[in-house]
């Protein structure tokens, strides 16, 4: 890869990241630069695989899906060379991500795994992130690995009702609760 390709596809993949407050998962990154015919898959995957070795990115493995986030050398350096990233792309970068950032940040803050305990049952840990902070945390044990895996699963699409039903009834004042409210 020459050295002036190499570079644009970094300047585009730090821009990426730096106008999100969520990490963006490997699928989400190759599709933008695919998708608008920066680059090809491989070129894609060396260039995350070389800022990652720089330290630019972080990257972390969440359910068999790569995730990145910018580290501070990182934003300091598409912080410094941004001008070198010509307008056109800039907005083709911020259209892209303006059209995807609601799925794309569902998907990178909502999760669900599984993992077997030392007592043999299974553990299903569920989570809501929100700006790298951890908002709703969930851990249930259940007897065998498929119920895991079903729980697992489906915490995406129960996430948000879950979640709602749990702070309605820690918040709600206990004087008005009506015995027969759940």
């Amino acid at each position: 890869m020459n050295n002036e390709a190499e570079t644009l596809y970094k300047l585009i993949i730090l821009y990426m990241l730096r106008n999100v407050r969520f990490p963006l998962n490997n699928s989400h990154i190759t599709d933008f630069l695919i998708s608008h015919n920066y680059t090809n898959f491989f070129k894609a995957q060396e260039t995350l695989h070389s800022l990652v070795e720089d330290r630019l990115l972080d990257e972390t493995t969440v359910r068999n899906a790569t995730q990145y986030r910018l580290t501070d050398s990182g934003r300091y350096t598409i912080d410094s060379f941004r001008s070198m990233l010509p307008k056109a792309i800039q907005e083709d970068v911020e259209g892209y991500l303006k059209d995807h950032r609601y799925d794309y940040q569902a998907e990178v803050g909502i999760t669900s795994d599984y993992y077997k305990s030392t007592s043999g049952d299974y553990i299903v840990h569920c989570q809501i992130r929100e700006d790298a902070q951890t908002v709703f945390e969930l851990n249930l044990s259940v007897p065998d690995r498929t119920e895991a895996e079903r729980m697992s699963g489906r915490w995406r699409d129960a996430s948000q009702d879950i979640y709602s039903t749990v702070m309605h009834r820690l918040l709600r004042d206990d004087e008005t609760h009506n015995p027969e409210e759940p």
